[in-house]
């Protein structure tokens, strides 16, 4: 009896022992699962994020069904599921790409959608809308044709500053032109889009871009002001446009501008100084370079700097 005491003792003490040795595993399954499920549900709530002012949901998904002012036709739409089609055909709609931060400074981030316009024509006019975020709602506060069956690639806002990259096609008179890809910056300025500064390429040739080195935006000038920087490719006759406008987008001066290259199509560089028109101090004006086409006088480059007169 006491044999089988013993026997038994000891067998507990085993049991114990192992028991205690054995790994956590459904613990550790777990963790894993806890923390696999705190990632997925971060990612779900990063893909459709919501103003953190307002709470509205920052996606284009939010606005298929936005009242929108159509600028080529001319007229209020009423979009269901991001289209609106006309009894004579005509049909206005999103295209998939659209972007949201705060443009205007107030800590709201406001939208950027891109309008498509299909006329009786059969043509495709692409322009880019402004919604900008007001009282719980977004509003269309301003648009701005890109082209005519433009191919958009992506649109993006930093800084506020709205960044667009497109393929802009050959259509009517400019069959003979060769398509360009465009890399186009805009500013919005009371209730205006303002083209800043654009880049482009042809048949995935060399980047056709100018880069103003001096002055930077800020700065402050007297009458006068050197510009610097440099360009890849050289223009036409090393001959870019000089212009300068006012905050309304209002021409106050243009001139021709020369530029330093060893021959036409080598890299550039520039470093000439410019007279600005009499101003009151304190003006606040943007002066602006661009390489022109010679076949259509579209613009193949171009960038500018917002400077305030002393």
């Amino acid at each position: 009896m006491r044999t089988h005491k013993l026997e038994f003792f000891l067998f507990f003490c085993l049991m114990f022992m192992v028991a205690g040795c054995a790994p956590q595993s459904e613990e550790v399954t777990l963790g894993d699962a806890t923390a696999e499920s705190t990632k997925s549900t971060a990612s779900e709530s990063q893909s459709n994020p919501t103003s953190p002012a307002s709470g509205l949901e920052l996606s284009l998904e939010a606005l298929m069904d936005q009242n929108i002012y159509a600028p080529s036709i001319g007229q209020p739409v009423s979009l269901k599921d991001g289209d609106f089609v006309f009894t004579n055909g005509m049909r206005v709609y999103f295209l998939p790409q659209a972007a949201f931060g705060d443009l205007n400074n107030d800590q709201m981030a406001d939208a950027v959608v891109l309008l498509a316009e299909k006329n009786v024509q059969h043509e495709v006019l692409v322009s880019l809308i402004v919604l900008i975020q007001e009282n719980g709602e977004f509003n269309q506060k301003a648009d701005l044709l890109i082209g005519k069956d433009a191919e958009i690639y992506s649109i993006t806002i930093d800084h506020a500053e709205i960044t667009l990259n497109a393929l802009l096609r050959n259509t009517g008179e400019d069959m003979d032109l060769p398509e360009r890809n465009v890399w186009q910056t805009y500013q919005y300025w009371g209730e205006t889009l303002v083209l800043t500064k654009v880049s482009s390429s042809i048949n995935q040739g060399t980047l056709r871009t100018i880069e103003i080195s001096s002055p930077v935006d800020g700065d402050q000038v007297g009458a006068s002001v050197f510009l610097k920087g440099g360009m890849p490719v050289s223009p036409f006759e090393n001959n870019l446009r000089f212009t300068v406008f006012d905050m309304e987008g209002q021409l106050l001066t243009q001139s021709g501008f020369m530029v330093d290259a060893e021959e036409m199509g080598t890299p550039a560089v520039f470093s000439n100084k410019v007279d600005l028109p009499p101003l009151p101090s304190g003006t606040r004006v943007r002066l602006e370079l661009a390489d022109l086409s010679m076949a259509d006088g579209s613009l193949i480059a171009m960038d500018s700097v917002w400077v305030t007169i002393k």
